[in-house]
């Protein structure tokens, strides 16, 4: 947490891998996923003011004095626009770009000397690993993209009522701050909110996996960072999904690879597979 925003990343990475990390660690690194320090509200009141040449209140009917949720790349703010919508407003950490750099080009360093002394098989070049993830940290950086992102996903799922991706709020984004509709909703591992909700496991887990594969083998363009602080239970047994900073899209050679695997696994056709 106190080396930084960069590190933290690889530590929500890691705590959705607990085929790699031994559950004492893991225990640990799961308070990354939404357990951070946030930074001064006064900062992010400035950060709004610098973007749009308004205050807050300026923009909002109201606007939390202090954040909601701190990320690893920014924190939320509830608030309320004056048309009376509820909305989040996600505010960027301060100073990210060199701070990012920085800690990128000492994990690039660190990855060409270190990887020959890792017990792992990674069947390529650790430095290409950092490159791969520092690419896709640097698209997560502009918040316009990230709006971008959610509506094209919205737009997949328009058809399918058990899938929520809150509305952006174009006029009141920038590469710093990002509007959305406000989602009411609680943590897939908060199983006693589950159960209160009288929601059943079974069926969060079918809409989990089905939109999972749509994603993967219907539309090429999934969401690549599912860990629990980015998908939520909603009172209605839907499944919402926030935070669309880091998204891919699959060329077709690709999906059709998954789709075969799929095929071969289903029928254990293990050797084609």
């Amino acid at each position: 947490t106190q080396l930084g925003p960069t590190f933290i990343k690889v530590g929500q990475a890691l705590s959705t891998r607990p085929d790699l990390i031994k559950p004492s660690f893991l225990d640990e690194l799961i308070k990354l996923q939404d357990q951070l320090p946030p930074f001064s509200s006064e900062i992010a009141r400035q950060i709004i003011y610098r973007d749009f040449a308004r205050t807050p209140e300026e923009i909002f009917s109201s606007f939390s004095a202090e954040p909601v949720a701190a990320a690893s790349l920014g924190q939320v703010y509830k608030a309320r626009l004056y048309s009376g919508e509820e909305v989040a407003v996600k505010v960027q950490r301060p100073n990210l770009m060199p701070i990012i750099c920085r800690d990128l080009y000492i994990m690039r360093w660190a990855a060409s000397w270190i990887a020959p002394w890792l017990p792992l098989n990674l069947g390529l070049d650790l430095s290409l690993i950092v490159d791969e993830f520092g690419s896709k940290l640097f698209e997560e950086d502009d918040y316009l993209t990230e709006g971008r992102n959610a509506e094209k996903f919205a737009d997949n799922f328009q058809a399918e009522h058990l899938v929520k991706v809150p509305s952006i709020y174009r006029r009141y984004c920038s590469a710093h701050v990002l509007s959305m509709e406000w989602s009411y909703g609680f943590k897939l591992t908060d199983t006693d909110r589950v159960k209160q909700a009288g929601l059943a496991t079974s069926d969060l887990v079918e809409i989990g996996v089905s939109s999972g594969l749509r994603q993967l083998l219907e539309f090429g363009f999934y969401h690549a960072d599912p860990h629990p602080g980015n998908l939520f239970a909603m009172e209605a047994g839907r499944m919402a999904y926030i935070d669309f900073g880091m998204p891919d899209q699959l060329d077709l050679e690709t999906k059709e690879t998954l789709v075969d695997s799929v095929v071969h696994l289903i029928n254990r056709d293990y050797e084609d597979l």
